[in-house]
Parts: C-alpha cells; sequence; structure tokens
C-alpha cells in the first residue's frame, strides 16, 4: 500500500480546503472553523501541510506544521463526513513524529486543544509522544 501522507506547502492546506469545501459548500459554522483554522498568517509560521489519505486515496484529514526554533502543530482538521473514524488522531500522531525527526530533544511542540476532539485526542497519547507537546486548552471549542 501506498504512504498515506502526503507534504505540501502550508497554503495548500488552505486552497484544499477551499476547493473542496468552498464557501457555501458546508455550513456557516464549519466555514468559519477552517477558514479560522487555516488563515494565512497561521499558514505562514508553519513550514508545510500534512495531507492524510483513506485506503482510496481520498484525503480525510489534513495539518498544518512548524518543525522550525516554534515547533507547533497549529491546525489538524478531519472533514465532517469522515469523522469518528480514527483519521484525526492517527494525522495528530504522525505530525508530532514528523516534528520530533526535526527539532532538539528538549524542544515542545506547541498545539492548542479548541475542541472536544483535539483534546481527547491529546489525552490518548502514548506518554512518549504526549510528554513532547506543550499543550493550550482553548475553552472556546
Amino acid at each position: 500500500m501506498a504512504e498515506p501522507f502526503d507534504y505540501l506547502r502550508p497554503l495548500e492546506a488552505r486552497r484544499f480546503l477551499q476547493t473542496n469545501l468552498g464557501y457555501g459548500g458546508t455550513d456557516y459554522a464549519e466555514q468559519g472553523q477552517w477558514d479560522n483554522l487555516f488563515c494565512p498568517v497561521t499558514c505562514g509560521r508553519c513550514n508545510e501541510s500534512v495531507f492524510l489519505k483513506n485506503d482510496h486515496g481520498v484525503v480525510v484529514s489534513l495539518a498544518i506544521i512548524a518543525h522550525n526554533d516554534r515547533p507547533e502543530i497549529a491546525s489538524y482538521y478531519t472533514l465532517p463526513e469522515h469523522r469518528n473514524c480514527g483519521h484525526g488522531y492517527r494525522l495528530l500522531v504522525h505530525c508530532i513524529e514528523r516534528i520530533i525527526l526535526k527539532i532538539k530533544p528538549d524542544d515542545k511542540i506547541l498545539i492548542r486543544t479548541i475542541s472536544r476532539g483535539s483534546r481527547s485526542h491529546v489525552r490518548q497519547l502514548p506518554a512518549h509522544l504526549g510528554d513532547r507537546l506543550h499543550v493550550i486548552n482553548d475553552p472556546s471549542g
């Protein structure tokens, strides 16, 4: 089986969402969520976007990450029709592992948990990954 991850420039994640969900292609709240998560300013802080594809080659989840002097999982998002299948958690684990390979051993990876799903994903992480995170819980999600 082919590698289920693709790596592109951060703004490609935003373009993907605009093309595949589009303005009006989803409800207003959902559009506002991804539009905010993948805004140009946030994308500008990151080095790459990570796309997770299912067995049929369809993108189901995506993230933007930084593995520079301020390591961060800036945003990750699972398309609504693919939620509750483990894709978000799988992508989060992959992003943490990818960043760890590129940063110093003592560096922490910033992540803001803005949804119940993201908070649940972080709580489920094995200690060797969770210990590498600097988690900011955002109660607005």
